[in-house]
């Protein structure tokens, strides 16, 4: 995580206090947000310098950060850039990915099964339905061996099986030694078109 990303997640985290009557020590804003205790003492100053928060004594060492209406513009201007980043690299891991599947169906695959995070899976199901290739998620092992041994089909993998010594996924992970698989990292960050 970048430095304004972790300034973000810190000023969203005091905003969302905010509507708590208790007020946050630092030291439960530095595990809220994974933040060392130090880190947090420092993007805490840094915010007061700025005028994004502001600091009131209530007791001893006990403090109430509120955000000023400067530290609300920041986290809008931040979560738009940051949004903005996000999607960007979301079309491109789209493109990459209907490249890849478009590569599959000139090289004959009938289907694609996707052992992967769920939030992109669609992604892939898209692209599957746009060529003509059945697409699974996460299959069990079970469904998983009946469909490689009636189509070809290619397995893509997160990453999270073991890996050979070129750091391939093991194909012993599945049932079928034969089995075509790929990494979905090789997908997003190589070039199939």
């Amino acid at each position: 995580m970048n430095l304004d990303e972790t300034e973000l997640k810190l000023l969203e985290k005091l905003y969302l206090s905010q509507e708590d009557d208790s007020p946050l020590t630092q030291r439960e804003l530095a595990g809220d947000t994974g933040l060392s205790l130090g880190m947090t003492n420092i993007l805490l100053r840094r915010f007061a310098e700025r005028g994004w928060i502001t600091l009131t004594h209530l007791s001893g060492k006990k403090l109430r950060y509120a955000l000023t209406p400067r530290g609300m513009e920041e986290i809008a201007k931040r979560s738009v850039s940051y949004f903005r980043r996000t999607i960007r690299g979301a079309l491109l891991y789209r493109e990459r990915i209907e490249s890849y599947v478009r590569h599959l169906f000139r090289k004959g695959y009938s289907a694609l099964v996707f052992e992967g995070p769920a939030e992109i899976d669609f992604l892939f199901k898209s692209a599957c339905e746009e060529v003509g290739i059945a697409f699974y998620a996460n299959l069990s092992e079970a469904d998983r061996k009946k469909l490689i041994s009636l189509e070809r089909t290619m397995v893509v993998v997160e990453g999270k099986q073991s890996e050979d010594d070129n750091g391939m996924p093991r194909t012993d992970d599945f049932t079928e030694s034969d089995v075509d698989m790929v990494r979905l990292s090789d997908i997003l960050f190589n070039d199939y078109a």
